[in-house]
């Protein structure tokens, strides 16, 4: 019998092992200083080294229910792999986009091809997906702070608001729509010159918990952080009462700011009873007017503009 065929054949076979884990090192775990695109095929094992190898600081939270409904495609043949989507990898090796398609992908056990990307800076993880519905604001403010927070949708929210808060959007109405957004990095710049919002959106979600709740989070917090540069004393004293009505008396403008909302909220759905937001912030305004005034009043009629905010505490005696 001839076995050199057959030394052949198994030196053959272990160069192409040799060269298939060589192409993979390659490829997956050697990071590389400039970019690169590559069509490859990831398979359960390399998608888990690939996840272990990155640093959990740069990544959002996974979602266990996108994981599940990934890997439910992907067992029962319905998943898009020729869509243009990438896996992208930063110069240090880190998955900076892709984290739910791999974990999904060992989940089902299921090898996908795909568009791979590596030698990526890891700053652009700020402008993946933004404006859709995979990666938000929140999300990269947790990755680039390295940091979850319990309240961080809410500091998304009253960052956005005290954005267009600040610009008259609301006084604007729909006129100045496109100036109403805010760019990642003018997101993030904002919060780290003005780092105390992180506490302020936590202090005053409790305080607004231990209330009825009646206004949108997002215009309870950012409200209050405008009204707090007027008169800090007065705003906590405010939004306080705003929040949990105690002591209010009938003819408080307070009192009637909270039934007018509540009328608006679990009342008669008519065009009369619905305030829309513009008119709910230029109503708290005027009612901290009322408020600072010492005025009381029996009905509350809705502010049609922005008012000018009051700041000074009209003297009892």
């Amino acid at each position: 019998m001839n076995i050199i065929p057959i030394i052949q054949l198994y030196i053959t076979i272990n160069m192409t092992k040799l060269m298939k884990r060589n192409y993979i090192e390659e490829m997956f775990f050697q990071p590389t200083t400039h970019r690169e695109n590559h069509n490859v095929l990831i398979t359960p094992e390399i998608a888990k080294r690939l996840l272990d190898n990155t640093n959990s600081e740069l990544q959002r939270r996974i979602t266990r229910a996108d994981v599940l409904w990934l890997s439910d495609l992907m067992r029962n043949g319905h998943f898009k792999q020729d869509n243009g989507d990438t896996i992208r990898q930063d110069k240090q090796g880190n998955i900076i986009d892709g984290q739910h398609r791999l974990s999904a992908c060992i989940e089902a056990n299921f090898t996908f091809e795909t568009v791979f990307a590596k030698g990526l800076d890891t700053d652009s993880i700020m402008t993946i997906d933004i404006g859709r519905k995979t990666r938000t604001y929140t999300d990269v403010l947790e990755i680039t702070h390295k940091k979850s927070y319990k309240y961080a949708i809410h500091i998304t929210g009253t960052v956005k608001f005290i954005h267009r808060f600040n610009k008259d959007i609301f006084g604007e109405g729909s006129k100045n729509h496109r100036n109403s957004k805010i760019s990642t990095k003018d997101f993030l710049k904002w919060i780290d010159e003005n780092p105390q919002i992180i506490d302020f959106v936590g202090e005053t979600m409790r305080l607004r918990a231990n209330g009825d709740k009646l206004v949108l989070a997002s215009i309870f917090c950012g409200l209050k952080w405008a009204l707090d540069k007027y008169n800090k004393l007065e705003s906590d004293k405010f939004f306080q009462m705003l929040s949990d009505g105690i002591g209010l008396n009938s003819t408080s403008p307070i009192f009637m700011l909270r039934k007018r909302i509540m009328t608006s909220k679990f009342g008669t759905n008519t065009s009369q009873n619905r305030i829309t937001q513009s008119q709910l912030i230029f109503t708290i305004i005027k009612t901290w007017n009322y408020y600072l005034d010492g005025k009381t009043t029996s009905i509350m009629q809705l502010a049609k503009k922005m008012p000018k905010i009051k700041t000074i505490k009209k003297l009892e005696f």
